[in-house]
């Protein structure tokens, strides 16, 4: 009876780390990832008129990561929806989306057909720098960041060309970076990749095209 013992009190960290890892990347897709995705495209209220099946997946991928009973996965929509998500022992989350949209042209040897077109895109721009960042701010919250743990928001729209020259074209999009805290941002100087959230909208619709966590933990920021 007590080798049994005994053998149970070797055996209980492998079963218990047995027991955390998931059983099939089928089973992350169906128990993790699809319900996170929803609930993103739900929080952020984004336009989805499909289901979250298996029937509007385009295409998926998981990876397990044994070590630390984790996994990194993605999934593309048949809408064009871009998720990516991590997960640990404990905790899952999307740490990347984006929904399809093209936020920058290069126009160097567009037609000039191509350009007016580009051009007519950006007079539906409905946001100007106040409100574009406003709006960034608004998502940045909704996945639960909080501002006082970043530095201000580097920010600024997507642009061609310089300011003030003929050729320049201001696109209806816009991107906002938030260092962490505790981040030098003259690191970056040194080609560090610092803990930071990306922000992009859109001027057009008013929706969040693009987020990113980066060097983070799992569901919480430090």
């Amino acid at each position: 009876m007590k080798a049994v013992a005994f053998i149970l009190l070797i055996l209980t960290p492998f079963l218990f780390s047995c027991s955390r890892q998931p059983q099939s990347k089928e089973q992350v897709l169906r128990d993790t990832m699809l319900p996170l995705a929803q609930e993103f495209v739900r929080r952020n209220g984004l336009p989805y008129d499909g289901g979250f099946g298996t029937n509007s997946i385009k295409k998926y991928s998981v990876d397990f990561n044994v070590k630390w009973h984790g996994f990194i996965s993605d999934m593309t929509m048949t809408n064009g929806y871009v998720f990516q998500f991590w997960g640990d022992r404990t905790n899952s989350e999307v740490w990347f989306f984006n929904d399809g949209t093209k936020t920058s042209y290069n126009l160097a040897r567009a037609s000039k057909a191509q350009i007016e077109a580009v051009k007519a895109l950006s007079l539906r721009n409905k946001l100007n720098d106040k409100s574009a960042l406003e709006l960034a701010k608004h998502f940045f919250k909704l996945q639960g960041h909080k501002e006082e743990d970043f530095h201000p928001p580097e920010f600024g729209p997507y642009t061609w060309g310089e300011k003030g020259e003929p050729d320049y074209i201001q696109y209806p999009f816009y991107m906002a970076r938030w260092y962490r805290k505790d981040a030098n941002v003259k690191d970056r100087e040194k080609g560090i990749i610092l803990p930071n959230i990306t922000i992009k909208v859109s001027g057009i619709t008013s929706n969040l095209v693009d987020y990113q966590k980066n060097i983070m933990a799992v569901g919480r920021d430090f």
